[in-house]
């Protein structure tokens, strides 16, 4: 009782937070509809970078080249129209040149100390292989037959007409393109030129983060904070190395047990698999398909209350409301629009709990009541050879049984291979082939 209640308080507590989820959803939907107006900022920001590099650019002309001479006239003609802070500024990188020359060369000498004698030694070894015909021949002449191809399918006419077509129409495309330049431009630049008025306010508040951030990490730093959590993060990569070190193992572990006895683990799955196919028939037969699913209803009022609204609401019943005599449970048989036979199963039935009771034996020459002990008959040509999902829909299936005169129809006869003789004959099933 009190697991039943826990039950039902969590599942209408997840309910209630499902809906505060879909309600903070639907904020944050809007939320964002709204921010996305903040993106018109952006055309206004890349126009403001670019004028900030075009600048940079600007003040840096010459600069590279200058450094870039090595003769002592070249350079000083070349800084001669510099102004005074840039000359000063580029005597200054100047200056380390000797002893960074110095350096690039002894990096450069230990770099290739001792190559001479190795690469001397395997030009000797493979440019005599190289040199035979057998080894770069095969490549050359590869070559030299797929630029004859290429060659060949450039003179075709078809290739010709093709070119030809692709560049009218590529032409007519700038062309007609080319209408719409001057509008684009001109919604760029008013969009751009209210956006630039953010521009301050977005550089300030950026400061302003950037400084916050600082002053957040110099604190951390103070109070040990910071090492605590480089510490932390540091163990926790750790742990997910060892995590992955262990699944490798389990992995491992399972290719090697799939693998004793001589078979692998590909031969393993296949045999695993194949049995599972032969278990389930992957195709609809009448011994491969869903006879019924049971729902527990309650009493058996409730199933009679059932089949009104199904009466209503035009649900077909295909049996009851009655009892089967075996469970003493009360069945409802329904089928739910998408064709899947349903059945309502009202109240427990026979519950026998008495350890010494009497074992009472049901013999086929009374399945009449124990099918249906009130009198409703189980239909024939539906309950023993109707099940989902359909070889055809239940509407052309009734058709091919019109009743007892007629013979029973192939689904039937696939059915009866499985059912008793006596129910086929019992007058508990309705239109039941009389034999």
């Amino acid at each position: 009782m009190t697991l039943s209640v826990g039950a039902a308080v969590l599942k209408y507590g997840a309910m209630a937070a499902a809906g505060q989820a879909v309600t903070v959803l639907g904020g944050i939907g809007s939320a964002a509809a709204t921010a996305s107006g903040a993106l018109l900022v952006v055309p206004a920001a890349g126009l403001a970078a670019a004028a900030a590099i075009a600048t940079l650019k600007l003040g840096v002309s010459g600069f590279a080249d200058a450094l870039k001479e090595s003769d002592p006239a070249k350079y000083t003609q070349a800084i001669a129209e510099f102004p005074p802070a840039m000359a000063a500024a580029a005597n200054a990188v100047r200056a380390p040149r000797p002893d960074l020359t110095g350096l690039r060369q002894d990096v450069q000498q230990r770099l290739f100390a001792g190559l001479t004698a190795e690469i001397t030694g395997r030009a000797g070894t493979y440019l005599p292989l190289l040199r035979t015909e057998t080894e770069l021949g095969g490549i050359t002449d590869g070559l030299n037959a797929g630029a004859g191809g290429l060659a060949a399918f450039a003179r075709e006419g078809r290739t010709v007409d093709d070119v030809r077509s692709i560049l009218d129409s590529t032409g007519a495309s700038v062309r007609l393109a080319s209408a719409g330049v001057q509008p684009f431009l001109q919604a760029l630049l008013d969009v751009a030129a209210v956006g630039a008025e953010f521009l301050p306010g977005f550089a300030s508040g950026l400061a302003d983060g950037a400084q916050r951030f600082a002053d957040f990490i110099a604190t951390a730093r103070q109070t040990g904070q910071l090492r605590e959590w480089i510490s932390a993060g540091l163990s926790a990569v750790g742990d997910l190395v060892t995590i992955r070190a262990t699944l490798g193992q389990i992995v491992f572990a399972v290719f090697s047990s799939a693998s004793t006895g001589g078979d692998g683990l590909l031969s393993t799955l296949v045999a695993i698999t194949g049995q599972i196919a032969a278990f389930v028939p992957v195709r609809a037969s009448a011994h491969s398909r869903l006879q019924h699913a049971a729902f527990f209803y309650g009493v058996q009022q409730h199933n009679i209350d059932a089949a009104e609204m199904f009466r209503e609401h035009d649900i077909t019943i295909e049996a009851g409301p009655d009892r089967h005599g075996i469970t003493q449970g009360a069945f409802l048989y329904v089928f739910e629009p998408g064709g899947n036979r349903i059945e309502l199963f009202g109240e427990p039935g026979i519950l026998q709990l008495e350890p010494d009771y009497e074992t009472r034996t049901w013999q086929m020459s009374d399945i009449d009541t124990g099918l249906a002990i009130g009198g409703a008959k189980l239909p024939w040509e539906t309950y023993f050879s109707y099940g989902t999902p359909p070889t055809k829909p239940l509407s052309e299936h009734l058709a091919e049984v019109p009743g007892p005169p007629a013979p029973p129809s192939a689904e039937s006869a696939a059915a009866a291979e499985v059912v008793p003789d006596g129910i086929e004959h019992s007058r508990g099933v309705a239109n039941a082939p009389v034999g």
